[in-house]
Formats: structure tokens, C-alpha cells, sequence
């Protein structure tokens, strides 16, 4: 990822990602960023989109995915009947989908030719339940994207250096439909592995159609890369939220 001169960060490597609006926003922007702030969101905004209206998701670590239209607003996908919504896809424009995060990864997706875009927010309960591919199937079955053409970018998050998980999680990890063996390392406690999530996801998403040369990770630990992330683990729940955001604004 590349860090422009007001502490965003955006994807630089995958084809055609670099003509689609879109950043990440990490603890230290601005001089400290906060996305549980309405201004700070706001401020995000008109960085990068200010005529576009700002859709929420309301994350639940679910794999729901909402398709955001003219009509949609952050309010209505915070629906209970929902039972969450940690993906967003659209065509739409004028829209700009926004996620948070503090470890958890956020992957953004584009394709130029369908004009659609999107954003999913894929800790591990999401991983394992296949918000990644559930938001690729929209794409393509509802917004004409292809998979041969969609890109995607991994932000910043735990890392398989930090990110420690239990037994019962590893065995989730494990059941599935690719080899996660790479992905997972001892740690120092007895039944724990280390999890390389990013490892996984880029798995999942070579399983998609999307091949890794349309693949940008960032390759950045928000628990042992400092005050730039706000991090759950490290903060013991404690942290702020970073953001991510994208739209179909195309160069």
C-alpha cells in the first residue's frame, strides 16, 4: 500500500484498483484517526468522496452481504432483521462504502468494466463463514462483475506474527475448503497456533477466480505495528477503529 501526504493509505499493485476512489485510514491520520467519531468519518469523507453518501456497515463478524442502492442507507442495514451486515456491494454511484476495523481485515474488491465495487470486513468468524466468497457471488450474480477482471486489497491487520487462536478455532480453520496448513504456526501455548489470516484470505480469494497477481496484501500487524493501528488485542477492547472506504469513482 502506498501512504499519500495525509496519512491515507491506498492500493497501489492490482490492475486497475489505482483508478477506483477509495483508502484506508489508519490510527495515526491526521494526527490521530478515530472512526467511531462522526467527524472524523466525515473529515474521511471529504477526503475522499464529498459528494457521495457515506453507507455503514453494522459488523456483527457475520457474512451477510447488502446490496447498497440509491435507496439504502446506513440506518436500514442496521436492521435487526439483518442479523448484521459485514459486506457491502454496488454500482451505484455517488455512494461511498465504509467498514471499520482494529485487527480484523478489511478487503476491498473493484471491477472497472461492471462499474462495481466493494468492501467486506473478514475476521476470522467471517473468514470461516465465507463473507469473502458470499461478496464475490454478489458481485458477479447481481452487478456484472466478472471474476477474471475483479481486483482486491487486504489492509492492514493482525498478522500471523501476533494473532494467536485456540484450539477450537485452529479446527475451524482446518475444515477449510483449502490447505490452511501454511497459515498456521505454533505458538507458545499448548493447542494455540499463530493464524495468518491474509494467507488465508488470498487463498480463498485464488479459490474465487481472482488470481494473486490481481492481489495487493498489505502485509502490515496492527497488534505489534504501534500507535499507526488501532488494535483490539493489544488494546485489550479498548481501541478506536480504523476505517476503510471505497466508490465506483472512476479516472
Amino acid at each position: 500500500m502506498h501512504r499519500n501526504d495525509v496519512g491515507l493509505w491506498t492500493f497501489e499493485s492490482p490492475r486497475d484498483l489505482r483508478g477506483v476512489a477509495h483508502a484506508f485510514a489508519p490510527a495515526d491520520a491526521w494526527g490521530g484517526f478515530d472512526a467511531r467519531r462522526r467527524e472524523d468519518r466525515a473529515r474521511l469523507r471529504d477526503g475522499i468522496a464529498p459528494t457521495a453518501r457515506l453507507v455503514e456497515t453494522h459488523q456483527t463478524h457475520s457474512a451477510h452481504v447488502a446490496l447498497v442502492t440509491a435507496d439504502t442507507t446506513s440506518a436500514s442495514l442496521a436492521d435487526e432483521r439483518h442479523g448484521g451486515i459485514d459486506a457491502l456491494v454496488t454500482a451505484t454511484p455517488g455512494v461511498l462504502l465504509h467498514a471499520i476495523a482494529a485487527d480484523c481485515p478489511l478487503v476491498f474488491f473493484a471491477d472497472r468494466d461492471a462499474n462495481a465495487v466493494a468492501l467486506a470486513h473478514s475476521g476470522w468468524r467471517g473468514t470461516v463463514g465465507d463473507v469473502v466468497g458470499a461478496t464475490i457471488a454478489r458481485l458477479v450474480d447481481e452487478l456484472g462483475a466478472r471474476r477474471e477482471r475483479l481486483v482486491a486489497g487486504i489492509a492492514p491487520a493482525a498478522g500471523g506474527c501476533c494473532y494467536e487462536i485456540g484450539p477450537e478455532v485452529v479446527a475451524r480453520f482446518r475444515a477449510l475448503p483449502i490447505d490452511a496448513t501454511a497459515a498456521l504456526r505454533p505458538s507458545a501455548r499448548a493447542d494455540h497456533a499463530l493464524l495468518d489470516l491474509e494467507h488465508v484470505l488470498v487463498r480463498l480469494l485464488e479459490r474465487e477466480g481472482i488470481g494473486r497477481d490481481r492481489v495487493e496484501v498489505a502485509g502490515q500487524c496492527t497488534i505489534c505495528g504501534g500507535e499507526r493501528f488501532h488494535s483490539h488485542r493489544r488494546a485489550q477492547g479498548r481501541a478506536g477503529r480504523m476505517s476503510g472506504v471505497i466508490t465506483g469513482a472512476w479516472s
